[in-house]
């Protein structure tokens, strides 16, 4: 079994020991870090050192939320000032303040937000690590949203917290005007644009021009383990390279499009296919003819891709066309290649040498890279 990439050996003996950011080599350091640290560095401080601000890390998926907040606790010198908390597996209140009593189970009582209310007051001067906080305020409803703030302000709490962007939960509980927790704090948003791009291509000394970078960004869609390994492995065709990290790598990919509900998942693949043969964008009323939904589901499942860039409009005239991401379009390029080679195979052993002959250019056709077929 291949060995994954990203794992940082150095850096798990740093933990056991406890030391802080200062003692870690860049190396040593996943890259999602390293880029939030340079560019806000007076952040990191305020959190590690003064154990102080209320600051809520939001992106897309993939982009480095939970591993940057799990670095910010864990340079925390003294571990009794702080707690951090999977926001997505807390279900309950009575689960939230059994986190906050490090775990010990909680017997239901007469006043649970009384009792929760005493276990927040420990918390004064300390500081609260919360990832994935979108989902967890979204299970626990209203009325512990609005105890959670109300406490926060009274007990003047230090909280740092991940929520994902461009989702329901995101907007309800954060984003809109009449959500709980709007503008309560202070918004990091991570993403990679081109500076990040060329601090990894000097990293991993490669060399990308701008037309690369850009694609590189589109296709990235902020999710820096896919953007890393792309540059790490870039050789001078952004799309070759996909297909060959692809092939190498492909749970990295299938994380990457882990978000997408079975229904957007089967439009981008009807996506895809249009796109193969007519060589160009398709429109909505295509998609709604190719799958036979309605054309205002359609409508509505590809404006929230598009919104998450899995899915890119084009402006064409007076209408508007789609084309799917570059990395699903070439995932599903990699799989149809190979699809056609098993029936090349199949057709060789079967002495149906015409057939294989056809099969075995398909797949080169889709795939230029794909030795087998060669």
């Amino acid at each position: 079994m291949q060995e994954s990439p990203y794992k940082f050996p150095l850096f798990e003996k740093e933990l056991s020991r406890k030391n802080t950011t200062a003692e870690w080599l860049d190396g040593e350091k996943k890259v999602s870090y390293i880029i939030f640290e340079k560019n806000n560095l007076s952040i990191v401080k305020d959190i590690t050192e003064n154990y102080h601000g209320l600051y809520l890390l939001h992106g897309a998926d993939g982009c480095g939320k939970t591993t940057i907040l799990s670095y910010l606790f864990t340079t925390i010198k003294t571990k009794s000032k702080c707690i951090f908390i999977k926001g997505k597996f807390v279900s309950t209140p009575i689960r939230f303040f059994a986190k906050l009593e490090e775990g010990q189970e909680i017997k239901k009582k007469e006043d649970i937000y009384l009792y929760g209310e005493m276990l927040l007051g420990r918390y004064k001067d300390k500081i609260l690590f919360i990832d994935d906080f979108d989902k967890m305020l979204n299970d626990l409803g209203k009325n512990f949203m609005a105890f959670l703030r109300a406490n926060i302000q009274k007990y003047e709490l230090n909280v740092v917290v991940t929520a994902t962007s461009n989702t329901p939960e995101f907007t309800k509980t954060i984003l809109s005007y009449a959500a709980p927790f709007y503008r309560f704090f202070n918004p990091i948003k991570l993403e990679y644009g081109k500076e990040y791009i060329k601090f990894l291509t000097d990293k991993y000394r490669k060399n990308l021009d701008d037309e690369n970078t850009e694609k590189l960004i589109e296709v990235g869609n902020d999710n820096i383990s896919v953007i890393e390994i792309l540059i790490k492995n870039y050789n001078y065709d952004l799309e070759r390279t996909i297909q060959n990290v692809m092939f190498k790598n492909p749970v990295i990919f299938e994380n990457f499009f882990a978000g997408l509900s079975f229904q957007q998942l089967t439009i981008l693949k009807d996506m895809c296919s249009m796109v193969f043969h007519k060589k160009k964008a398709v429109t909505i009323k295509e998609l709604s003819d190719k799958s036979l939904l309605d054309e205002q589901i359609v409508r509505t499942q590809v404006s929230r891709m598009s919104s998450k860039n899995f899915v890119k409009r084009i402006k064409e005239g007076k209408q508007h066309s789609y084309a799917p991401n570059v990395l699903f379009l070439e995932k599903e390029k990699l799989e149809l290649s190979i699809e056609h080679s098993l029936k090349a195979f199949s057709a060789t052993e079967s002495k149906r040498y015409d057939e294989a002959e056809k099969e075995f250019r398909e797949a080169i056709k889709l795939n230029p890279n794909f030795a087998e077929a060669h």
